[in-house]
């Protein structure tokens, strides 16, 4: 007669001790209130008597991510602050490497880039303000027209400019600098006032006439890489 043997026992769980989860729990529990140094203690008593506890690993490799994204972050911070916005992107761009979804990287990222890429226009429009000023006094059509990116405006200023130059010789256009206004409403428009004075001689009389006095306003729009105007008006 054949003897039934025993069932096998079953198999042993792993046992954590109380207060290594006591010290996980507190490790957790910091964690998720932004007490990082906390986190790396208790975990760290953790891995010193078990050093292959995966769960205390994780927390203290979270926590130290957390301590140098905030070091990354003070940095970025204090380098818009004192607007070095360059250096603030290479900053805010470290943290997103480590976490994509980093809403202060994010959004300072946004404001240095929307800065730089503001007071690039802005250099961009005033050397137009200014190329403008020297094409009228040159009498250089082409480079008026190349700036208007309306094709009603186009014909309009093409008409009103050769009557000018018709009529009279030897401009002089004044923009005052100080009255230069420029306000972005995105990326590819933006209005745009300044100061100016004209004078010419006239054909007939060849006396010098003032031919305008008084703000212009540009509404432009960048069309592929350059600002153009789509709407003048003068006052």
């Amino acid at each position: 007669m054949k003897t039934e043997e025993p069932p096998l026992p079953p198999p042993l769980e792993t046992v954590i001790p109380s207060s290594t989860e006591d010290k996980l729990n507190r490790a957790k529990e910091s964690l998720e209130k932004g007490d990082y140094d906390g986190t790396i203690k208790f975990a760290e008593e953790v891995t010193a008597k078990y050093p292959k506890n995966k769960i205390a690993q994780d927390y203290i490799a979270k926590a130290k991510n957390e301590i140098m994204i905030a070091q990354i972050l003070e940095t970025g911070i204090s380098s818009y602050e004192n607007r070095d916005y360059r250096q603030c992107l290479q900053e805010m761009e470290k943290i997103l490497e480590l976490d994509k979804d980093h809403k202060e990287a994010k959004k300072y990222w946004n404001l240095a880039d929307k800065t730089i890429y503001e007071a690039n226009s802005i250099q961009k429009i005033t050397k137009i303000i200014e190329s403008l000023r020297k094409a009228h006094e040159e009498k250089d059509l082409p480079s008026i027209l190349y700036y208007v990116g309306s094709p009603n405006l186009q014909s309009t200023k093409r008409s009103d400019t050769m009557d000018i130059f018709n009529y009279y010789d030897s401009m002089k256009s004044i923009v005052d600098k100080a009255s230069i206004s420029i306000r972005f409403s995105d990326r590819k428009h933006a209005e745009v006032k300044f100061s100016n004075f004209s004078t010419a001689v006239n054909k007939q009389t060849g006396q010098r006439t003032m031919i305008f006095e008084g703000q212009v306003i540009w509404t432009m729009e960048k069309q592929g890489n350059v600002w153009k105007i789509t709407k003048e008006d003068k006052k």
